[in-house]
């Protein structure tokens, strides 16, 4: 018996019998929401496994299905060449008896594993008589026993419907799956509702995902938490200081660092290279502030202590620190989850630091949406074993303590009054498993002069 997969390998590995032979999927949504491209996916993903699909459309003209689904990663060219796949244009203006039989024809000459049907409404609405809908409808019912394979038929719903209106199908189907996308901010949220998969159990009902450039659709499935680790091991501290408060870090380890926003620190931010050039690490940063070349020269001038050549900094910060940008205000909690995950993956960093992570909390309110991305992403990022640091502003009690109890080590830089006209700070200190500490401003200072030695030694 041949083995089907969804290809979408976090719901795979969630639901690892989502799909079997001689079952029913049906795929519904509303216009736009991502139906065609996920029954292609699986289509696709289960062909290159050897599983030959007919892909069977009744709107969807061959040369424009192709040119959309390359541009998402699917070469489906290649697929027919090889024989693993056969597209059927099925023209609706044939009698119901008419398709059934072209249909029944292609798949006795080409033996498939996998039917799609692309899509069901626009054969519905041709017909009238309830004896000729409840042929159809029996026909597909009995075509996953007949090929002993899987059958996907895309059901469009109209705009503000949530019931499938498609009789027996809905009821017989093993599988029914909802695409959903709305309007969040102005910007769009896309959303997969498992409705009903027999024989599987199902906890979480409703999985974000998007579709993305050359990669198609990527849904992100909560981490189980006991499924997380501490990854790969402990890190060590660039500091004597910071290896007597902390004693150590991990890897999966998340840091959060907050100033109060009319007072940042530019030593706020140089614990990143610090533990990254400790430990020979690749970072990511991503702000939610700052254009890239902007961050690289805040990072320059926070180590102009040390006193070396600015173009050599630059060197040393390049060779270790790759610096992204992202606005937060032109994402939704979801989507912006999905690029950042994105931007891990693709550069495959050892650290993360997401820089102004107030800003995305102020744009989403502190949602329950927003809170569920957010803790849902850490623990991505926990069980991939990144080290994540979050720098952030204090805007208010609640945003504070939620990025303070996300956090395993708690950095809080508190300014203090001199006397003499000059702004100091003190920073607060807390690790998961030990006693809050104070560290002084002196000896903060002499922690980066440490690390001046390490770039030093990489100057080399």
């Amino acid at each position: 018996m041949p083995g089907f997969i969804v290809g979408i390998k976090s719901i795979d590995e969630l639901l690892p019998s989502l799909l079997y032979p001689g079952s029913l999927i049906v795929i519904a949504g509303h216009p736009g929401a991502g139906k065609t491209t996920l029954a292609s996916s699986i289509c696709y993903r289960n062909a290159l496994n050897g599983n030959k699909c007919l892909y069977i459309s009744l709107q969807e003209t061959k040369k424009k299905l192709f040119r959309i689904m390359r541009t998402l990663g699917m070469n489906f060219g290649m697929l027919e060449d090889k024989g693993l796949y056969r597209f059927l244009r099925v023209p609706i203006a044939r009698s119901i008896e008419e398709i059934i039989e072209l249909i029944s024809k292609a798949i006795a000459e080409y033996a498939p594993e996998i039917v799609v049907v692309d899509s069901v409404n626009a054969l519905m609405q041709f017909i009238s008589k309830s004896e000729k809908r409840a042929l159809l409808q029996n026909y597909f019912c009995s075509l996953p026993e007949t090929i002993d394979g899987i059958v996907i038929l895309i059901v469009e719903l109209p705009f503000g419907e949530k019931k499938i209106n498609l009789g027996a199908i809905e009821f017989i189907a093993d599988v029914v799956l909802v695409l959903k996308h709305r309007i969040e901010r102005g910007l769009l949220t896309r959303v997969m509702e498992i409705r009903k998969a027999r024989g599987t159990p199902v906890v979480i009902a409703e999985i974000p995902f998007t579709i993305s450039q050359n990669r198609g659709i990527i849904a992100y499935v909560p981490p189980i938490l006991a499924e997380i680790t501490r990854g790969g091991g402990e890190l060590k501290l660039p500091c004597n200081v910071l290896d007597r408060i902390l004693n150590h870090i991990h890897r999966g380890h998340i840091i959060y660092i907050e100033h109060p926003p009319s007072f940042r620190p530019l030593e706020s931010v140089p614990l990143l290279l610090g533990i990254a050039l400790k430990n020979n690490l690749k970072a990511l940063v991503v702000s939610y502030r700052y254009p890239p070349e902007t961050q690289l020269n805040m990072l320059i001038r926070a180590y102009s202590i040390c006193g070396y050549d600015r173009e050599d900094l630059r060197k040393v910060i390049e060779r270790y620190v790759i610096f992204k940008a992202l606005n937060p205000f032109g994402y939704s909690a979801a989507e912006g989850v999905a690029e950042e995950i994105r931007l891990v993956e693709e550069y495959n960093a050892d650290i993360v630091m997401f820089h102004g992570v107030e800003l995305p909390a102020i744009a989403e309110r502190i949602s329950s949406d927003y809170l569920a991305s957010l803790h849902n992403q850490m623990n991505m990022l926990k069980k991939m074993g990144k080290l994540v640091i979050r720098v952030g502003s204090r805007i208010n009690n609640e945003i504070s303590n939620v990025f303070s109890a996300l956090a395993d080590v708690v950095m809080k830089f508190i300014p203090i009054e001199t006397g003499e006209g000059e702004q100091k700070y003190k920073v607060y200190i807390w690790r998961r498993g030990k006693n809050p500490y104070l560290l002084r401003y002196e000896d903060f200072q002499a922690c980066l002069k440490e690390i001046c030695k390490i770039i030093k030694e990489k100057l080399k």
